[in-house]
């Protein structure tokens, strides 16, 4: 006997005639034995034994190593407890610091050899690789690990120094592992000295009398060795794709190696590859798994085509799959129809989330135009990263107006909302990194938001902004750094919450101004929010020094208890698969017993949470989005792949210079980069009607051009060379997407450029149609004064922010993560008015509360930065302080109805009989109308009141005469009806507008820009255009850019009536003294 070996270019087929070999050849109550390499495989060959037998039942799916595993099992081997790989981690670890090795081998242990927690990371991560190459020895190298244990070196002598230090360390490790030592060489001697017992080969025979191997395209020597050994007893059957079955292409070079070969003048000169250069480019590993299988004679003599299928040539895709099939180089051509089919398609976008739109307009437009006949189930997505694509798949299909079910499987639990994240990121916060927004980012997990029962997490957040709290767990006191730390800002909001008022307080360790800013219900929410953060901080406390390994996994388990809660708090499956994962890290204190830092123990121990797969069917509801991985690719209508990036695929080895592997290549060597090319080559083919391909083919930051993967441009190039213009297909073949999707090439004629996402006509965005374009409307029952400033100042923003919700300058909302070093515009303004108040006798203690309410920066820099605004205020200070000397502020509460809607609000700085109001600022056209605006509100709420405005400068203006009540309110209605009206329409200036025309000298003040008529645009567009200062406000420049002002005359009848309203009363009504 020996391996049976049936091959077809048909997956179909080969299920076919598997069907009929389980249908014919076995007992009920015997399971079926399939040796598959991926779950995928898996579930379409229970679809496809169910269809064609009418059950699917007591068949068992096994992986290359699990059938060594279960024959070694039936063959009565002993299975004792072995060393898990993270036990063979840490024996490493703790062998490499054995002095004995370290004088052996000065050199190894020199990158290591050191004190410090940087050493100590060094030494696992040599561990770690040596444990995983250890692994690997075993499989492809099982006669090296076989001289080993023998005590013999296998390699030539110029390797001598790597092999030496690494089977010292095999050796000492299997020596103080004893039999736990997990040695797969070990396996494969019993079962070869097995079966040389008749008795154990007749058990072997009754309980697996056959095993199926299906479309494997990789195998190793380790497994063949074995495989073909039991072959000799039982039957053992193959069942493989081979792209061209027809043909013995197995010994043909590509024209790549052919090169390297004629360089090398080990060919000759002339010779030339008349192979399928797709072929012989892609399918070099089923080449050597073709070459290993056929070593053996009896196996070749047994091979067996089964059911061969010619593909069509109806279709680019198609005749693309007949060249293959018949290994064809020449004597073809694809014509100019064919090329532009749409059964190849290949899309070049600027990120991911475009890639994602692209791939949903692509299958809307199959099934929409094309009227193809697709369910959702006939649709496979690959992409190279599933966890980055994953949040966009979700967001771009779930939120699309036409919906495909669809499933995603092999996505990690880490980029998801669930407890593994959230321990992960516990665990990965740091002292160095213990900031506010890296604390306050772990209750973004709804399960530490519930075990505290914190519900409000904006509230948190500005719980956390009042209370100053930056990074740091206790700071500094001898550099002030603990103003700004998480201590000091706990006690200012646990102090805020049982004292009134906000006057400093000293508990005999700080003096701090605690926080008054809580009451009621949010009493609860704070007291929450404190205990979840006292208990991350009592987590790091907890972390320092070093433990065993156990100790620290017992750490794991209280971090959980603690942040998550247990079971009970936990019903989902998530917690089980959890405590799953954990479990598997069963490192035994047998293993090692040095205790290390957690910083050593976390690197070796979150990889476990970090690859945790969420298990979702492969090929089950709907479209199947998945990963990127070799022997998957079953028949599908549609196959699409995405993120085939120059940089991503395909996949290249980082290896090591010490991988003994690399000393002597073998054929079944593992080969990232040639098993992404087999996987290129398998999609091609099981795509039954359309293969498409998409990647970052353009920069996002500067738009420059980025190729795609060299398969691609492998396949377009084949596909170029046999067309009558190859230059213009390989210029046409990709298409290039905008970088947004509302763009307006977008469902405008080319035929590739199709949206389903947008509407085909996007409405003008400028005051002449705004009427009619939005929909949202102002409630103006109400009207809070700060809205009638805002909008008076500049109606424009106002317009886009309030009517159209659109933002262009969104205010940060992330919370400051380093102490203040120097203050914004925004921080100095508030600065200003604040020390307005403020005595002078009092000034210099405003240091020490600045930096404890985190005002101003730390140390010295304090008194440098109030000094700097001292000095720039110091005028209108004084100005100030001389107004209002002696006086106490007071304020008047505004509620007066005007013109159907109700005015509201507080004017505060009223001293006596007058309202001073100031400006800090050069461009002050704002803050005088501020100061009118409040002056009009107080005369029509019945107060006989003048107004005084300080300048920047110091010098000063009045209103010295009241108005009286009657005047004030018919002013005040013209301002509402106008309010009113730029609710509906945009008025065409903003007061920093006027500010920049009056300061560039375009007129000499109000009158003067409404004396320019229909000049007042080009006067616009000057101040816009201008070399030095020009006019920049995000929100005008876009109306402007949109063609809104493009009418002059309109424009400025617009901007005069609002003027003569708003502008030109500020030059009649103050009078400088």
């Amino acid at each position: 006997m020996s391996i049976q070996l049936k091959i077809s270019n048909s997956l179909e087929s080969l299920s076919f005639e598997w069907c009929q070999l389980i249908r014919s050849n076995r007992s009920v109550f015997r399971p079926v034995y399939v040796v598959t390499q991926t779950e995928g495989m898996d579930n379409w060959l229970k679809e496809q034994a169910a269809q064609k037998l009418g059950i699917a039942a007591n068949i068992r799916f096994l992986k290359p190593n699990d059938i060594i595993h279960e024959a070694y099992k039936i063959l009565g081997g002993k299975y004792e407890k072995s060393l898990s790989v993270h036990d063979l981690n840490w024996l490493l670890f703790e062998l490499l610091n054995e002095e004995e090795f370290k004088k052996k081998y000065p050199y190894i242990s020199s990158y290591y050899n050191f004190h410090g927690l940087e050493a100590e990371m060094k030494r696992m991560a040599l561990a770690e690789k040596t444990a995983d190459l250890f692994d690997q020895y075993q499989i492809y190298r099982y006669k090296m690990i076989k001289k080993w244990n023998e005590n013999k070196n296998a390699l030539d002598e110029k390797f001598s120094f790597d092999e030496s230090w690494q089977r010292e360390l095999w050796f000492r490790a299997k020596e103080k592992a004893g039999s736990e030592f997990p040695d797969k060489t070990n396996i494969g001697g019993f079962i070869l000295d097995a079966l040389k017992d008749n008795e154990k080969v007749e058990i072997l025979k009754q309980k697996l009398p056959a095993i199926h191997f299906f479309g494997l395209s990789l195998i190793t020597e380790y497994h063949l060795m074995i495989i073909d050994a039991l072959s000799e007893h039982i039957d053992v059957r193959f069942l493989i794709q081979n792209p061209s079955p027809n043909d013995y292409w197995y010994d043909d070079k590509s024209e790549k190696v052919l090169d390297f070969l004629r360089r090398k003048r080990i060919i000759p000169q002339d010779e030339v590859s008349h192979a399928n250069p797709l072929l012989v480019n892609w399918g070099r590993t089923v080449q050597d798994t073709f070459k290993m299988l056929f070593e053996n004679d009896k196996t070749l003599n047994s091979l067996e085509d089964v059911d061969l299928i010619e593909p069509e040539e109806d279709t680019l895709l198609h005749q693309i799959q007949h060249s293959i099939f018949n290994n064809q180089k020449e004597d073809f051509h694809f014509s100019k129809d064919k090329i532009y089919d749409g059964s190849i398609t290949v899309n070049s976008c600027y990120s991911p989330v475009r890639e994602v739109e692209v791939l949903y307009n692509y299958l809307v437009e199959l099934i929409d135009r094309k009227d193809e006949k697709l369910s959702a189930r006939d649709i496979v997505v690959m992409v190279s990263d599933i966890d980055l694509y994953a949040s966009y798949i979700k967001a771009v299909f779930d939120n699309a107006p036409d919906k495909f079910p669809y499933t995603i499987a092999d996505e990690s639990y880490q980029n998801e909302d669930n407890i593994f994240s959230a321990l992960i990121e516990i665990l990965m916060l740091n002292r160095r990194q213990f900031t506010s927004e890296k604390v306050l980012s772990l209750l973004d997990f709804s399960a530490i938001r519930k075990e505290f029962g914190i519900k409000d997490t904006a509230f948190a957040r500005n719980l956390v902004r009042a209370a100053n709290i930056r990074l740091g767990i206790a700071g500094d006191k001898e550099n002030e750094s603990n103003f700004v730390s998480w201590k000091y800002g706990l006690k200012r909001i646990m102090y805020g919450l049982c004292m009134s008022g906000e006057t400093e307080f000293d508990d005999g360790e700080d003096q701090f101004f605690p926080i008054d800013t809580v009451e009621g219900y949010d009493i609860m929410s704070a007291t929450s929010f404190v205990a979840f953060a006292e208990r991350v901080i009592d987590h790091l406390e907890r972390r320092k020094g070093k433990r065993k390994v156990s100790e620290w996994m017992n750490f794991i388990w209280d971090t959980i208890e603690s942040f998550i809660g247990g079971r009970e708090e936990n019903e989902n499956d998530d917690y089980l698969q959890l405590t799953r994962q954990l479990k598997k890290y069963n490192v035994s204190d047998r293993t090692t017993d040095e205790e290390v830092s957690f910083e050593v123990f976390s690197h070796n121990f979150l990889p476990i949470l970090s690859t945790a797969k969420r298990s979702a069917a492969f090929a089950g509801r709907g479209i199947t989005f998945c990963s990127l991985i070799p022997m998957r690719s079953i028949p599908f209508k549609v196959v699409a792949l995405l993120g085939i990036n120059n940089d991503k695929f395909p996949r290249i080895d980082k290896r090591v210079s010490f991988d003994l592997t690399q000393k002597s290549r073998k054929r079944g060597d593992r080969n990232l980069k040639e098993n992404d090319k087999h996987l290129f080559l398998e999609n091609v083919l099981s795509a039954k009607d359309y293969f498409y391909v998409s990647y970052i083919g353009q920069s996002i930051k500067d738009n420059t051009k980025i190729p795609a993967s060299i398969l691609v441009d492998e396949m377009i190039d084949f596909i170029s060379n046999h067309s009558e213009k190859p230059d213009e297909v390989r210029k046409r073949f990709i298409t290039e997407h905008p970088l947004h999707g509302f763009s307006k090439k977008y469902n405008s004629g080319n035929q590739d450029l199709i949206s389903y996402l947008i509407e085909n006509k996007k409405p003008e965005l400028n005051f002449e149609t705004k009427g009619q374009t939005v929909e949202i409307e102002l409630d103006d029952k109400e009207i809070p004064i700060k809205s009638l400033l805002r909008f008076f100042k500049n109606p424009v923003e106002f317009y886009y922010n309030k009517i159209l919700r659109i933002y262009y300058e969104n205010e940060d909302l992330s919370l400051p993560e380093a102490e203040v070093f120097e203050l914004d515009q925004l921080q100095k303004w508030k600065y200003k008015n604040d020390l307005l108040i403020v005595p002078e006798d009092e000034i210099r203690e405003q240091i020490e509360i600045g930096k404890m309410k985190g005002k101003l920066p730390l140390k010295n820099m304090g008194g440098v930065e109030l000094d700097k605004i001292l000095e720039e205020t110091d005028a209108v200070r004084q100005q100030y302080q001389t107004l209002t000397e002696s006086m106490e502020p007071g304020f008047e509460d505004i509620d007066l109805e005007i013109d159907g809607s109700k005015i509201i609000g507080r004017i505060e700085r009223i001293f006596g009989d007058r309202l001073i109001e100031c400006s800090f600022s050069g461009s002050e056209t704002k803050y005088r109308f501020e100061a009118y605006l409040k002056y009009l509100l107080l005369s029509a709420s019945g107060r006989n009141i003048g107004v005084s405005f300080i300048s920047k400068s110091g010098d000063l203006s009045e209103i010295p005469n009241p108005m009286s009540k009657e005047d004030a309110l018919s002013k005040l209605e013209e301002l509402i009806k106008l309010y009113k009206k730029g609710t509906t329409e945009i008025l065409p200036y903003t007061m920093n507008l006027v500010d920049s025309m009056i300061y560039k000298k375009f007129a000499k003040d109000m009158a003067g820009l409404i004396n320019l008529k229909e000049d007042y645009m080009t006067k616009v567009e000057a101040a816009i255009d201008a070399d030095w200062r020009p006019f920049d406000d995000a929100y005008f420049l876009k109306e402007y850019e949109n063609g809104a002002f493009d009418d002059k005359q309109k424009t400025f009848e617009k901007f005069s009536e609002a003027a003569k309203i708003v502008l030109l009363p500020l030059d009649q009504i103050f009078i400088k003294l």
